[in-house]
């Protein structure tokens, strides 16, 4: 259901509020060039697809602060529960991540 790239970025979001400064440094940060010149839209097309496929199961990932590179983005507190079944194989049911 989520790439490799997208599993690593939510599992940073599970924690609560992340700047998008942070999942670059998740996703490239161990590269000696520190990522791609286009790393900030890959982060807001990731997020864009992981929304699109989690939203299915009622997971949402909200976008939080204001302004490019300090904005940031956090999966619903009342969400994760449902977000670590997911991620652990289980599976979640619209009504699940609804009740919580």
């Amino acid at each position: 259901m989520l790439s490799p790239m997208q599993r690593a970025m939510i599992a940073v979001l599970r924690d609560g509020p992340v700047r998008t400064t942070s999942l670059i440094d998740t996703l490239y940060g161990d590269r000696e060039d520190g990522g791609p010149e286009c790393a900030y839209t890959s982060v807001r097309v990731q997020i864009h697809k992981m929304r699109a496929r989690l939203s299915a199961c009622g997971i949402e990932i909200e976008t939080v602060g204001e302004g490019r590179g300090t904005a940031g983005y956090r999966v619903r507190p009342e969400h994760r529960d449902a977000l670590d079944r997911l991620l652990n194989g289980g599976a979640v049911t619209v009504s699940e991540s609804e009740a919580a």
